[in-house]
C-alpha cells in the first residue's frame, strides 16, 4: 500500500573550511522525507536565487543509511557571506519549505 508521503527534516548551519581562504560553507540538509526526492534552490536577502560567480560552488550530497539524507552546500566568498544572509529553500513533492542561515560573523 502507499507509503504516505513525509515531509523532509530541514536543518541549516554555516562552517568554515578549514583552509580558510576566503570562503564560507553554508550547508542545508532535508532528511527522513518521503519520497526522496528534493530540489535545493538558494536565496539571498533580496530573495533573488544566488547566482554564483567563479570563486564560488554549489555541491550537493546524497547519503542513504536508515535514512536518505540530502545534503546541498554553497561555498561563498566570506565577504559576501558576511553582508548577507541567505535561505535554503527546498522543495518537496508539492510543498516549499525554507530556512535561514545566519552567515554572519562566526570565526
Amino acid at each position: 500500500y502507499p507509503k504516505k508521503i513525509k515531509p523532509p527534516e530541514l536543518a541549516a548551519f554555516p562552517i568554515s573550511p578549514s583552509e580558510g581562504n576566503g570562503k564560507r560553507a553554508l550547508l542545508c540538509q532535508a532528511r527522513g522525507m518521503y519520497p526522496d526526492l528534493v530540489k535545493f534552490m538558494w536565496k539571498d536577502q533580496a530573495g533573488n536565487e544566488v547566482k554564483l560567480s567563479d570563486t564560488e560552488e554549489l555541491l550537493e550530497q546524497r547519503d542513504e543509511g536508515q535514512e536518505v539524507r540530502v545534503t546541498s552546500m554553497l561555498i561563498i566568498d566570506q565577504q559576501k557571506a558576511r553582508s548577507n544572509t541567505f535561505t535554503c529553500s527546498v522543495q518537496h513533492e508539492d510543498k516549499v519549505d525554507n530556512i535561514k542561515i545566519p552567515a554572519g560573523n562566526q570565526s
